[in-house]
């Protein structure tokens, strides 16, 4: 049956002999089709699986929106990845993390949860880094349907009525 919601996906481990024989990320498998660290299983080895450490979501215009566990360290540009990437739709200027503040850094009086902005171009260009941490939740809006480059041309006397661009292209 596999691990169950609580179980890591990400550090799977194979005990033989009572020793770490080998450690397994199943997000290969799972999410790019990768199988080079296949191990085969003997008697009386151990499938060990941990509990997951760190999970965080991501939702709106992104392929596989989801919940997702990441590892430490991981960015938000890994998130991205293992979501299958951004839609089309994508609004590129701006995605809002919502952060719960980690234990060790709250204060009595003080907001237990922030809103995180992120320019998008910056992360996927890779000139900025977001880490994530656990409870992040990733909101990626799509852009907006408004075009201002066009007319519309109606009425009786239109041999084509229609939409048309209007910019300096047409004489």
């Amino acid at each position: 049956g596999g691990p169950n919601i609580t179980g890591s996906l990400r550090d799977v481990r194979i005990l033989r002999e009572g020793k770490i024989f080998a450690r397994i990320d199943m997000y290969d498998y799972i999410l790019k089709g990768n199988s080079t660290d296949d191990r085969r299983l003997q008697n009386n080895d151990i499938v060990f699986v941990p509990s997951r450490v760190s999970t965080v979501g991501i939702r709106g215009e992104i392929l596989r929106p989801g919940i997702y566990e990441t590892l430490k360290d991981e960015s938000l540009k890994d998130l991205i990845s293992f979501s299958g990437g951004l839609e089309q739709t994508a609004y590129s200027f701006r995605a809002p993390i919502d952060r719960i503040v980690p234990f060790e850094e709250r204060k009595r009086g003080e907001s237990d949860r922030i809103l995180i902005d992120v320019d998008m171009n910056e992360v996927m260009t890779g000139k900025k880094r977001i880490v994530l941490s656990d409870g992040d939740i990733v909101a990626i809006f799509p852009i907006n349907d408004i075009m201002d480059n066009y007319v519309d041309i109606e009425g009786g006397g239109v041999e084509r009525p229609g939409r048309y661009v209007l910019d300096d292209s047409i004489v």
